[in-house]
C-alpha cells in the first residue's frame, strides 16, 4: 500500500492513519517486520497520535497480527503460483518461498490486487535473483521456467491492449504472390535457452513426474533451442514456435515494405521462391504474418522483450 497524499474528510484523521497503517502492516511483511522489531523508528511517516494508538497494539496483538500478516501474504502467492502451473509444478517449494519472501520485502510497497501484473513482477525478480546467485542447475532450469512463463504473461498482457487487424491491408494483396509484402500482426518476443525446454513443458502439462529428468540433465546433455512467444492475431491466445535462426531473419525481415520478390535477395537465399512463399503461408495460418502492401511507416517485426 502507497501512503496517501489525501485524507478522507469524512472520517477523523487519526482514524484514517489508524486504518491505513493496519492496512499496510497486514499487506507489506517487510513494514510489519521493521514495525515489530524497531517501533516508533518504523513508522516516520504516520502521525504521532496514530503511533500512540498503534504501538500498544503492536506489543499485546503483535503475534496475531502477524499470522494475519502470513495467510494474506500465502493466499497471495497461491494465487499468483494460478499464472505460473509450470513453475508451481516443478517441484521447489522452498526455492519459490525464498525468492518470494525476497520479492515481497523487495517491492513492500506495492499494491498486488492484480495478480496478473504481480506474476509477472515476481517472473522478473526471481530470474533476476537466480542469475545474479549463480545458482546450480536445477535452479537455474527453475529460472528458465519462470522467463518461459513470464514471456507467455507477457504477451498475454500485451493481446489485452494491442488490437490486431483480422483482414488484408488491402484486397488488391491476396496470398503470397510477388507483390505481397509480409507485415507482422502478432505482438511476439524471442527467448533463447540453453537446453530444450520445451520437452519439459510437454512433461510437466502432462503430469509432472516426468519432468524431473529434464529439469536435472546438464547443458551439455541437452539441446539449445529458441522459442518465439506470440498472440496469435487469429484470437489473441499466446503460443510458442520454436525458431531456427533463418526463420528469425525472415520475421526481422518482414516490415511491411520488402516485397515477396525482394525478400529472397535480402536473405541472401536467391532461387527459392516457392520455399519462402510455403514458410510465410505457415506463419500466417498461426496469426504472425498477413499480407499487405508497402506501409508508409514499417512496425517493428520482432521485439526481443526477454526482460525476465
Amino acid at each position: 500500500m502507497r501512503s496517501p497524499h489525501i485524507e478522507p474528510a469524512a472520517a477523523p484523521a487519526e482514524d484514517f492513519w489508524l486504518q491505513y497503517a493496519l492496512g499496510r502492516l497486514v499487506t507489506s511483511p517487510a513494514w510489519l517486520d521493521r514495525a515489530l522489531r524497531h517501533g516508533a523508528a518504523a513508522l516516520g511517516e504516520v502521525p504521532e497520535a496514530t503511533q500512540a494508538l498503534l504501538l500498544p497494539m503492536l506489543q499485546r496483538q503483535g503475534r496475531r497480527i502477524r499470522i494475519v500478516a502470513q495467510i494474506l501474504d500465502e493466499r497471495l502467492l497461491k494465487n499468483v503460483l494460478r499464472f505460473l502451473p509450470l513453475t508451481a509444478a516443478a517441484g521447489a517449494p522452498a526455492l519459490l518461498s525464498q525468492l518470494w519472501r525476497a520479492f515481497r520485502h523487495e517491492r513492500e510497497d506495492a499494491d498486488w490486487r492484480d495478480h496478473h501484473a504481480c506474476a509477472r513482477a515476481f517472473c522478473a525478480s526471481a530470474c533476476a535473483r537466480l542469475r545474479a546467485e549463480a545458482a546450480g542447475v536445477a535452479d537455474e532450469r527453475i529460472a528458465d521456467l519462470m522467463r518461459y512463463e513470464g514471456a507467455v504473461l507477457r504477451m498475454d498482457a500485451r493481446a489485452r491492449t494491442v488490437h490486431a487487424p483480422r483482414t488484408p491491408a488491402s484486397d488488391s494483396v491476396v496470398g503470397w504472390d510477388a507483390r505481397a509484402c509480409p507485415a507482422p500482426v502478432a505482438c511476439c518476443e524471442q527467448a533463447s535457452f540453453a537446453w530444450s525446454i520445451s520437452e519439459c513443458v510437454r512433461a510437466l502439462r502432462a503430469g509432472g513426474a516426468a519432468a524431473a529428468p529434464c529439469i536435472a540433465l546438464p547443458a551439455a546433455e541437452s539441446t539449445p533451442e529458441t522459442l518465439l512467444f506470440f498472440a496469435s492475431w487469429h484470437d489473441r491466445q499466446v503460443r510458442t514456435l520454436r525458431v531456427a535462426p533463418a526463420v528469425l531473419a525472415l520475421m526481422a525481415a518482414c516490415e511491411g515494405c520488402t516485397t515477396v520478390a525482394d525478400l529472397s535477395a535480402l536473405l541472401g537465399r536467391p532461387g527459392c521462391p516457392a520455399a519462402l512463399q510455403g514458410t510465410l503461408h505457415k506463419l500466417q495460418q498461426i496469426g504472425l504474418l498477413r499480407p499487405a502492401e508497402p506501409a508508409t511507416h514499417p512496425q517493428p517485426a520482432l521485439t526481443s522483450e526477454d526482460s525476465a
